[in-house]
Protein backbone atom coordinates (compact mmCIF):
# COMPACT_ATOMS: atom_id res chain seq x y z
CA UNK A 1 0.00 0.00 0.00
CA UNK A 2 2.71 2.57 0.74
CA UNK A 3 4.40 2.02 -2.61
CA UNK A 4 0.80 2.12 -4.11
CA UNK A 5 0.42 5.48 -2.43
CA UNK A 6 4.15 7.23 -2.57
CA UNK A 7 3.67 6.12 -6.86
CA UNK A 8 0.33 8.47 -6.55
CA UNK A 9 2.28 11.04 -4.89
CA UNK A 10 4.86 11.35 -7.69
CA UNK A 11 2.69 11.05 -10.44
CA UNK A 12 0.40 14.23 -8.63
CA UNK A 13 3.93 15.81 -8.49
CA UNK A 14 5.00 15.73 -11.84
CA UNK A 15 1.24 16.30 -13.40
CA UNK A 16 1.27 19.49 -11.13
CA UNK A 17 4.59 20.29 -12.61
CA UNK A 18 3.30 19.40 -15.98
CA UNK A 19 0.37 21.63 -15.66
CA UNK A 20 2.41 23.80 -14.46
CA UNK A 21 4.83 24.27 -17.12
CA UNK A 22 2.02 23.71 -19.53
CA UNK A 23 0.25 27.22 -18.18
CA UNK A 24 4.12 29.17 -18.10
CA UNK A 25 4.56 27.77 -22.17
CA UNK A 26 0.77 28.96 -22.49
CA UNK A 27 1.30 32.31 -21.23
CA UNK A 28 4.47 32.80 -22.80
CA UNK A 29 3.45 31.62 -26.35
CA UNK A 30 0.96 34.22 -25.56
CA UNK A 31 2.69 37.08 -24.77
CA UNK A 32 5.25 36.05 -27.57
CA UNK A 33 2.30 35.80 -30.36
CA UNK A 34 1.18 38.96 -29.38
CA UNK A 35 4.91 41.27 -29.74
CA UNK A 36 5.20 38.88 -32.75
CA UNK A 37 1.91 40.18 -34.38
CA UNK A 38 2.14 43.95 -32.87
CA UNK A 39 6.17 43.99 -34.20
CA UNK A 40 4.73 42.76 -38.19
CA UNK A 41 2.39 45.36 -37.58
CA UNK A 42 5.22 48.09 -36.63
CA UNK A 43 7.78 46.96 -39.17
CA UNK A 44 4.63 46.42 -41.93
CA UNK A 45 3.06 50.00 -41.30
CA UNK A 46 6.89 51.52 -41.12
CA UNK A 47 8.30 50.30 -44.05
CA UNK A 48 4.56 51.37 -45.94
CA UNK A 49 5.06 54.55 -44.15
CA UNK A 50 8.92 55.63 -45.22
CA UNK A 51 8.40 54.35 -49.00
CA UNK A 52 5.04 56.56 -49.33
CA UNK A 53 6.85 59.36 -48.05
CA UNK A 54 9.89 59.00 -49.98
CA UNK A 55 7.36 58.90 -53.13
CA UNK A 56 4.85 61.42 -52.63
CA UNK A 57 6.90 64.18 -50.29
CA UNK A 58 9.70 66.43 -50.77
CA UNK A 59 12.23 66.93 -48.45
CA UNK A 60 11.20 70.83 -48.05
CA UNK A 61 7.88 70.20 -47.05
CA UNK A 62 9.22 69.00 -43.76
CA UNK A 63 11.18 72.22 -43.45
CA UNK A 64 8.93 75.18 -44.33
CA UNK A 65 6.68 77.62 -41.32
CA UNK A 66 4.25 77.60 -43.69
CA UNK A 67 1.90 74.48 -42.60
CA UNK A 68 -1.14 75.59 -45.03
CA UNK A 69 1.61 75.15 -47.92
CA UNK A 70 2.24 72.07 -47.54
CA UNK A 71 -0.70 70.70 -45.88
CA UNK A 72 -2.13 69.55 -49.52
CA UNK A 73 0.66 67.26 -49.74
CA UNK A 74 0.11 65.75 -46.39
CA UNK A 75 -3.85 65.20 -47.29
CA UNK A 76 -2.58 63.23 -50.55
CA UNK A 77 0.08 61.34 -48.28
CA UNK A 78 -2.30 60.56 -45.94
CA UNK A 79 -4.80 59.13 -48.76
CA UNK A 80 -1.95 56.35 -49.67
CA UNK A 81 -1.47 55.02 -46.29
CA UNK A 82 -4.70 55.02 -44.66
CA UNK A 83 -6.60 51.56 -44.35
CA UNK A 84 -8.74 49.79 -41.83
CA UNK A 85 -6.26 49.81 -39.45
CA UNK A 86 -4.35 52.71 -40.06
CA UNK A 87 -7.15 56.36 -39.57
CA UNK A 88 -4.74 58.98 -38.78
CA UNK A 89 -1.47 60.88 -38.83
CA UNK A 90 0.48 63.71 -37.92
CA UNK A 91 3.59 65.01 -38.88
CA UNK A 92 6.39 66.31 -37.03
CA UNK A 93 10.15 68.00 -38.17
CA UNK A 94 12.52 67.85 -36.43
CA UNK A 95 12.31 70.62 -33.76
CA UNK A 96 9.60 68.44 -32.68
CA UNK A 97 6.92 71.01 -34.15
CA UNK A 98 3.60 69.44 -35.55
CA UNK A 99 3.24 70.60 -38.61
CA UNK A 100 0.44 68.12 -40.09
CA UNK A 101 -2.70 67.34 -38.10
CA UNK A 102 -6.06 66.91 -38.41
CA UNK A 103 -6.37 68.68 -35.64
CA UNK A 104 -5.70 72.05 -36.51
CA UNK A 105 -5.78 73.73 -32.80
CA UNK A 106 -2.06 71.58 -32.33
CA UNK A 107 -0.27 72.49 -35.67
CA UNK A 108 2.69 74.54 -34.98
CA UNK A 109 2.86 73.75 -31.31
CA UNK A 110 6.14 72.38 -29.67
CA UNK A 111 6.41 68.99 -28.13
CA UNK A 112 10.14 68.52 -26.33
CA UNK A 113 9.05 66.63 -23.47
CA UNK A 114 7.64 63.94 -25.90
CA UNK A 115 9.90 61.12 -25.47
CA UNK A 116 8.97 58.76 -28.46
CA UNK A 117 9.33 61.54 -30.45
CA UNK A 118 12.81 62.51 -28.90
CA UNK A 119 13.83 58.95 -30.17
CA UNK A 120 12.12 58.95 -33.82
CA UNK A 121 13.99 61.98 -34.33
CA UNK A 122 17.45 60.10 -33.43
CA UNK A 123 16.83 57.44 -36.31
CA UNK A 124 14.80 54.92 -34.47
CA UNK A 125 11.27 53.63 -35.36
CA UNK A 126 9.13 53.66 -31.57
CA UNK A 127 6.36 52.23 -31.09
CA UNK A 128 3.59 52.89 -28.18
CA UNK A 129 0.19 51.17 -27.30
CA UNK A 130 -2.48 52.62 -25.36
CA UNK A 131 -5.58 52.86 -24.00
CA UNK A 132 -7.91 55.80 -25.37
CA UNK A 133 -9.48 57.03 -22.31
CA UNK A 134 -7.18 60.22 -21.49
CA UNK A 135 -8.69 63.58 -22.49
CA UNK A 136 -6.00 64.29 -24.42
CA UNK A 137 -6.61 61.16 -26.99
CA UNK A 138 -10.43 62.63 -27.84
CA UNK A 139 -9.81 62.02 -31.26
CA UNK A 140 -8.69 57.83 -30.98
CA UNK A 141 -11.75 57.84 -28.37
CA UNK A 142 -14.27 54.35 -29.59
CA UNK A 143 -11.36 52.02 -30.18
CA UNK A 144 -10.13 49.76 -27.55
CA UNK A 145 -6.61 49.40 -28.38
CA UNK A 146 -4.48 51.88 -29.96
CA UNK A 147 -0.87 51.87 -31.64
CA UNK A 148 1.26 55.02 -31.93
CA UNK A 149 4.25 54.41 -34.85
CA UNK A 150 7.02 56.98 -34.62
CA UNK A 151 8.41 56.78 -38.12
CA UNK A 152 12.21 58.57 -39.11
CA UNK A 153 11.47 59.86 -42.73
CA UNK A 154 15.51 59.46 -43.65
CA UNK A 155 16.52 62.08 -46.43
CA UNK A 156 18.01 60.25 -49.42
CA UNK A 157 20.39 62.53 -50.39
CA UNK A 158 22.56 62.52 -46.99
CA UNK A 159 20.66 59.74 -44.89
CA UNK A 160 20.09 62.31 -42.17
CA UNK A 161 16.20 62.30 -40.47
CA UNK A 162 14.25 65.16 -41.59
CA UNK A 163 11.29 64.03 -40.23
CA UNK A 164 9.13 61.76 -38.14
CA UNK A 165 5.39 60.93 -39.09
CA UNK A 166 3.32 59.36 -36.06
CA UNK A 167 1.13 56.74 -37.59
CA UNK A 168 -2.14 55.77 -35.76
CA UNK A 169 -3.67 52.41 -36.02
CA UNK A 170 -6.28 50.38 -34.39
CA UNK A 171 -5.14 47.28 -32.81
CA UNK A 172 -9.01 45.63 -32.83
CA UNK A 173 -8.17 43.57 -35.51
CA UNK A 174 -4.96 42.41 -34.56
CA UNK A 175 -6.08 41.77 -30.96
CA UNK A 176 -8.72 39.86 -32.45
CA UNK A 177 -5.71 37.67 -34.71
CA UNK A 178 -4.51 37.56 -31.16
CA UNK A 179 -7.36 36.22 -29.56
CA UNK A 180 -8.10 33.91 -32.16
CA UNK A 181 -4.27 32.66 -32.13
CA UNK A 182 -4.62 32.40 -28.29
CA UNK A 183 -7.60 30.42 -28.37
CA UNK A 184 -6.42 27.87 -30.86
CA UNK A 185 -3.19 27.85 -28.38
CA UNK A 186 -5.55 27.71 -25.80
CA UNK A 187 -7.15 24.30 -27.04
CA UNK A 188 -3.88 23.13 -28.05
CA UNK A 189 -2.65 23.24 -24.84
CA UNK A 190 -5.85 21.73 -23.19
CA UNK A 191 -5.52 18.60 -25.40
CA UNK A 192 -1.78 18.48 -24.41
CA UNK A 193 -3.01 18.60 -20.80
CA UNK A 194 -5.59 15.69 -21.52
CA UNK A 195 -2.86 13.91 -23.41
CA UNK A 196 -0.74 14.85 -19.72
CA UNK A 197 -3.60 12.85 -17.53
CA UNK A 198 -4.14 9.75 -20.37
CA UNK A 199 -0.42 9.07 -20.44
CA UNK A 200 0.16 9.55 -16.04
CA UNK A 201 -2.94 7.21 -15.44
CA UNK A 202 -1.46 4.96 -17.99
CA UNK A 203 1.55 4.95 -16.68
CA UNK A 204 0.02 4.52 -13.35
CA UNK A 205 -1.62 1.56 -13.88
CA UNK A 206 0.99 -0.03 -15.90
CA UNK A 207 3.82 0.73 -12.94
CA UNK A 208 1.19 -0.42 -10.52
CA UNK A 209 -0.03 -3.77 -12.14
CA UNK A 210 3.70 -4.41 -13.14
CA UNK A 211 5.14 -3.65 -9.50
CA UNK A 212 3.29 -2.63 -7.09
CA UNK A 213 0.89 -5.59 -7.25
CA UNK A 214 3.25 -8.26 -7.49
CA UNK A 215 5.05 -6.67 -5.01
CA UNK A 216 2.13 -6.99 -2.40
CA UNK A 217 1.75 -10.39 -3.39
CA UNK A 218 5.22 -11.29 -2.60
CA UNK A 219 4.64 -9.55 0.74
CA UNK A 220 1.58 -11.98 1.62
CA UNK A 221 3.38 -14.83 0.65
CA UNK A 222 6.34 -14.01 2.40
CA UNK A 223 3.91 -13.02 5.61
CA UNK A 224 2.56 -16.58 5.36
CA UNK A 225 5.58 -18.31 5.31
CA UNK A 226 6.51 -16.62 8.73
CA UNK A 227 3.34 -17.68 10.29
CA UNK A 228 4.38 -21.42 8.93
CA UNK A 229 1.74 -21.70 5.88
CA UNK A 230 4.03 -23.38 3.28
CA UNK A 231 1.17 -24.41 0.48
CA UNK A 232 0.48 -21.04 -0.53
CA UNK A 233 1.92 -20.82 -4.55
CA UNK A 234 3.21 -17.79 -5.35
CA UNK A 235 2.09 -16.33 -9.12
CA UNK A 236 3.49 -14.12 -11.15
CA UNK A 237 3.57 -14.67 -14.56
CA UNK A 238 5.66 -11.56 -16.29
CA UNK A 239 9.16 -11.82 -18.20
CA UNK A 240 10.81 -8.68 -15.75
CA UNK A 241 12.53 -8.77 -13.28
CA UNK A 242 9.51 -8.73 -10.69
CA UNK A 243 8.67 -11.83 -12.62
CA UNK A 244 12.01 -13.20 -12.10
CA UNK A 245 11.90 -12.45 -8.30
CA UNK A 246 8.21 -14.32 -8.14
CA UNK A 247 9.97 -17.28 -9.83
CA UNK A 248 13.20 -17.34 -7.20
CA UNK A 249 10.74 -16.73 -4.52
CA UNK A 250 8.32 -19.45 -5.43
CA UNK A 251 11.39 -22.31 -5.76
CA UNK A 252 12.48 -21.17 -2.11
CA UNK A 253 8.65 -21.71 -0.73
CA UNK A 254 8.64 -25.17 -2.17
CA UNK A 255 12.07 -26.44 -1.15
CA UNK A 256 11.18 -25.33 2.06
CA UNK A 257 7.78 -26.86 2.24
CA UNK A 258 9.62 -29.68 0.90
CA UNK A 259 12.12 -29.46 3.60
CA UNK A 260 8.96 -29.04 6.30
CA UNK A 261 7.81 -32.16 5.44
CA UNK A 262 10.72 -33.71 5.14
CA UNK A 263 11.43 -32.74 9.03
CA UNK A 264 7.55 -33.20 9.95
CA UNK A 265 8.12 -37.30 8.20
CA UNK A 266 11.11 -37.62 10.48
CA UNK A 267 9.89 -36.22 13.66
CA UNK A 268 6.64 -38.62 13.31
CA UNK A 269 8.74 -41.23 12.81
CA UNK A 270 11.41 -40.64 15.46
CA UNK A 271 8.34 -39.96 17.82
CA UNK A 272 6.91 -43.11 16.75
CA UNK A 273 10.00 -45.18 17.41
CA UNK A 274 10.42 -43.43 20.83
CA UNK A 275 6.98 -44.33 21.51
CA UNK A 276 7.61 -48.10 20.83
CA UNK A 277 10.84 -47.60 22.93
CA UNK A 278 9.00 -46.48 26.09
CA UNK A 279 6.65 -48.87 25.41
CA UNK A 280 9.07 -52.15 25.29
CA UNK A 281 10.60 -49.86 28.08
CA UNK A 282 7.82 -50.30 30.48
CA UNK A 283 7.42 -54.04 29.54
CA UNK A 284 10.38 -54.53 30.85
CA UNK A 285 10.01 -52.44 33.86
CA UNK A 286 7.00 -54.72 34.33
CA UNK A 287 9.18 -57.65 33.84
CA UNK A 288 11.31 -56.55 36.03
CA UNK A 289 8.88 -55.71 38.93
CA UNK A 290 7.62 -59.39 38.26
CA UNK A 291 11.30 -60.87 38.66
CA UNK A 292 11.72 -58.66 41.79
CA UNK A 293 8.64 -59.92 43.73
CA UNK A 294 9.58 -63.76 42.47
CA UNK A 295 12.97 -62.41 43.98
CA UNK A 296 11.47 -61.10 47.30
CA UNK A 297 9.07 -63.99 47.73
CA UNK A 298 12.25 -66.38 47.55
CA UNK A 299 13.95 -64.15 50.05
CA UNK A 300 11.39 -64.27 52.50
CA UNK A 301 11.20 -67.88 52.23
CA UNK A 302 14.58 -68.15 52.69
CA UNK A 303 14.37 -65.74 55.65
CA UNK A 304 11.80 -67.63 57.25
CA UNK A 305 14.23 -70.79 57.33
CA UNK A 306 17.39 -68.24 57.77
CA UNK A 307 15.24 -68.03 61.24
CA UNK A 308 14.70 -71.59 62.28
CA UNK A 309 18.61 -71.51 61.47
CA UNK A 310 18.85 -68.65 64.09
CA UNK A 311 17.05 -70.81 66.87
CA UNK A 312 19.08 -73.65 65.73
CA UNK A 313 21.97 -71.75 66.10
CA UNK A 314 21.51 -70.23 69.82
CA UNK A 315 19.94 -74.05 70.30
CA UNK A 316 23.76 -75.22 68.74
CA UNK A 317 22.66 -77.10 66.43
CA UNK A 318 23.50 -75.56 63.41
CA UNK A 319 26.37 -77.20 61.05
CA UNK A 320 28.81 -75.60 59.46
CA UNK A 321 27.20 -76.17 55.80
CA UNK A 322 24.27 -74.44 57.09
CA UNK A 323 26.58 -71.18 58.58
CA UNK A 324 27.95 -70.80 54.78
CA UNK A 325 24.80 -70.84 53.08
CA UNK A 326 22.92 -68.67 56.13
CA UNK A 327 25.78 -65.67 55.02
CA UNK A 328 25.04 -65.89 51.88
CA UNK A 329 21.36 -65.33 52.05
CA UNK A 330 22.00 -62.34 54.46
CA UNK A 331 24.71 -60.87 52.34
CA UNK A 332 21.88 -61.51 49.15
CA UNK A 333 19.01 -60.02 51.32
CA UNK A 334 21.43 -56.56 51.63
CA UNK A 335 22.14 -56.41 48.13
CA UNK A 336 18.54 -56.66 47.35
CA UNK A 337 17.64 -54.20 49.87
CA UNK A 338 19.93 -51.22 48.42
CA UNK A 339 18.61 -52.21 44.70
CA UNK A 340 15.11 -51.38 45.72
CA UNK A 341 16.00 -48.44 47.63
CA UNK A 342 18.13 -47.15 44.49
CA UNK A 343 15.35 -47.91 42.61
CA UNK A 344 12.52 -46.12 44.88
Amino acid sequence: MKIRFQLLLAFLIIAITAFMNIGFSFFQTSKTIKESVIQRAKSSISEITQNQALNHLEENVFKTNNFEEVAPSFDAFFEEISSSEVFRIKVWNTDSQVIYSDQKEIVGEVYLDNDALQRAIKGEVIVEIQEPIKSDNFFEQGYEQLMEIYTPIISSSDDEVIGVIETYAILDSLNEQVSLAQYQLGLTELWSAFVVIFVLIFLYVLITYSISSPLERLKIAADKINKGEYNHAININSNDEIGQLGKTFEEMRVKIYERHIEMKDEIDSKTEELKQKNEELEDSNSQLKEKNKEIQSTLEHFYTIRTDWEKELLDGTVNEENQKLLDRLNKKKKNNEEGSEKDE
